[in-house]
């Protein structure tokens, strides 16, 4: 799995690519030629809450990888969608979505890849393996099963 990437085409160009948010209520895609004016490729979310209950509340990207044709997306989720509330305890997943094309994205089935607090995951390359690492409430590592 070297050489991982997220450099898609859009057009006849490489295109500079933004995967975003808005009050973590899905995942947009937007596209630039000059990383200062974007424009959406889609009016509608490239990838939406729910409808299983571990991301209903709120969907946030954390990291996009390419390999072998497929384009694999990390993301974050909440069942609770009063998650900004500082009142409210909000736990947060880390899960999976699949594409090739980057707009059109089918959500793993066995979603949540990692349970508990444990979010905002992320694929490290030491060199020689790959190790998942989740940010939330503190570091977390997952290393591949042998």
């Amino acid at each position: 799995m070297k050489g991982l990437t997220a450099r898609p085409q859009f057009g006849s160009k490489m295109a500079k690519i933004s995967f975003y948010e808005r009050n973590d209520l899905g995942i947009w895609l937007a596209t630039s030629e000059d990383f200062k004016t974007w424009l959406n490729v889609q009016d509608e979310p490239v990838l939406n809450m729910g409808p299983e209950p571990y991301d209903a509340g709120a969907v946030a990207a954390n990291q996009i990888v390419k390999y072998d044709g497929k384009y694999y997306l990390f993301y974050h989720g909440s069942s609770n969608p009063d998650w900004m509330d500082p009142n409210v305890v909000a736990l947060w997943t880390s899960n999976l979505a699949v594409s090739t094309n980057l707009i059109n994205w089918t959500k793993y089935p066995n979603n949540p890849i990692v349970e508990g607090d444990h979010s905002s995951a992320i694929l490290v390359f030491d060199g020689n393996e790959y190790s998942l690492y989740a940010m939330h409430d503190k570091v977390w590592r997952y290393d591949a099963v042998k």
